[in-house]
């Protein structure tokens, strides 16, 4: 609910709306699922669906980073 509030802010206010998305200010799950969503609407230009292409979140890097987090805080809780 939360993405498609932002999808919709992005088309009609993009002004208002893209610091959200530029500063990260939502949770990565959301942040991706706004840029899809908008990235599929017709009220969004071509050049800012390409724009929002290059703020995607890669979430396979941050599983990764707080998988590597983890093992590594287990370790000195256990050392």
């Amino acid at each position: 609910m939360i993405a498609w509030f932002f999808a919709t802010a992005l088309a009609k206010q993009w002004d208002q709306a893209i610091p959200y998305i530029e500063q990260r200010r939502l949770a990565p799950w959301t942040h991706n699922k706004t840029i899809q969503k908008s990235i599929k609407s017709y009220r969004i230009t071509p050049e800012q669906k390409e724009y929002l292409q290059t703020l995607k979140i890669n979430l396979a890097k941050i599983s990764q980073l707080i998988g590597s987090f983890c093992i590594r805080s287990t370790a000195n809780l256990l050392a």
